[in-house]
């Protein structure tokens, strides 16, 4: 049983405590341990009953036209689809639960918070695993450019990956013993594999819940220092929108932080609202075009795309690229290792005041 205990922000930015940090992990290795479990369980209950009562599950004999007569297994894909839906309801409800419970140790959202409700569904959109797309009425659009097929492709797999990894795994295991195991253990092999999926779903919610748990204030932290720094910079301004853009297309993901750091910083400087844009400047021209700005409006680009970078938790190789070109072209100084420090100890809840008192532009 998880001890909750109703957070008490000790800080304007969410700076975890000893206490959180350790509430934190109860929260974890229990929504990881009832997904890991749903999923062990989702498995005994799909394949005992078809080996025990064989005859609850007959095959159907249908013709098909150019292939001819085939025995369908209906009532078994009936009743595993039904046990899917089951499985997936109570996962939803762990996740929910979790994130909740995080939330509440945390603190956060605060009531008085302008805030709050919006908040809110953030928190309630990762519990479901739904993307939040609301960026895009500001004009900022991560798929842009990407191929729709290549897209589609990809998000079938990533909602396969368990069927495709308890296949695999089949495969290997026949491969290997031949007939010497019964298929009903190697139907029972699905366990494990399906039960470490079910964690690393549950683990990546968590993640997220904390890195939306931490960010919305590091944003109007971020926010005001540029608008304090930037705010009758017009050339900072024209560069908004691509900066955004730029940042979005790189990390190619729809993130509930990244919607919020370009709803703050367009509402901010009065920037007037545009349909996705048909253009984009393209990369390099983008990073030329930089360095012909002042010094000032410079540094303002620069630490909006490495904090843009860090906001959702993750720095991949992508943005490593980038960063370096960044460097080339003689635009920031930077040591990739300082950048995956700042990124951990914002995951980790210990905020980014290194960051925001770093100067990232060479002299």
């Amino acid at each position: 049983m998880v001890k909750e205990q109703s957070g008490n922000a000790e800080d304007d930015f969410h700076i975890l405590n000893e206490n959180e940090v350790k509430s934190i992990h109860q929260i974890r290795r229990w929504a990881l341990g009832w997904s890991a479990i749903l999923g062990v369980l989702g498995v005994v209950v799909l394949y005992i009953p078809l080996y025990a009562w064989p005859t609850l599950f007959p095959k159907t004999t249908i013709h098909f036209p150019w292939i001819g007569t085939q025995k369908v297994p209906i009532i078994f894909t009936i009743y595993s689809t039904i046990l899917v839906v089951i499985e997936l309801y109570y996962l939803t409800i762990v996740n929910l639960q979790a994130v909740h419970k995080m939330a509440k140790v945390c603190g956060f959202p605060q009531k008085d918070d302008p805030d709050y409700e919006k908040h809110l569904e953030g928190l309630y959109s990762i519990g479901m695993e739904r993307e939040s797309t609301e960026m895009q009425k500001y004009g900022i659009n991560p798929l842009a450019g990407i191929n729709k097929y290549y897209l589609m492709l990809v998000l079938i797999l990533n909602r396969l990956k368990g069927t495709i990894t308890n296949l695999l795994v089949k495969l290997v295991f026949k491969r290997l013993l031949g007939r010497i195991v019964l298929r009903v253990y190697i139907d029972l092999l699905g366990m494990p594999v399906y039960a470490f999926w079910n964690a690393l779903a549950a683990h990546k919610v968590l993640r997220e819940a904390k890195v939306r748990i931490m960010a919305p204030n590091l944003i109007n932290q971020l926010t005001n220092n540029l608008y304090e720094d930037l705010e009758h910079d017009e050339e900072f301004k024209d560069f908004l929108y691509d900066a955004l853009q730029l940042i979005a297309v790189v990390k190619r993901t729809f993130h509930h932080n990244h919607y919020l750091l370009v709803e703050k910083l367009i509402t901010k400087f009065d920037i007037p609202i545009k349909e996705e844009q048909a253009e984009m400047l393209k990369k390099d021209a983008l990073l030329e075009k930089v360095k012909g700005i002042n010094g000032e409006a410079r540094e303002g680009i620069a630490k909006l795309c490495i904090f843009g970078m860090m906001i959702d938790g993750s720095l991949s190789r992508k943005e490593r690229d980038l960063l370096d070109e960044l460097q080339n072209l003689g635009l920031i100084e930077y040591e990739w290792q300082t950048l995956k420090k700042w990124e951990q100890s914002f995951v980790n809840g210990q905020g980014l005041d290194e960051f925001f008192g770093q100067q990232l532009l060479k002299q």
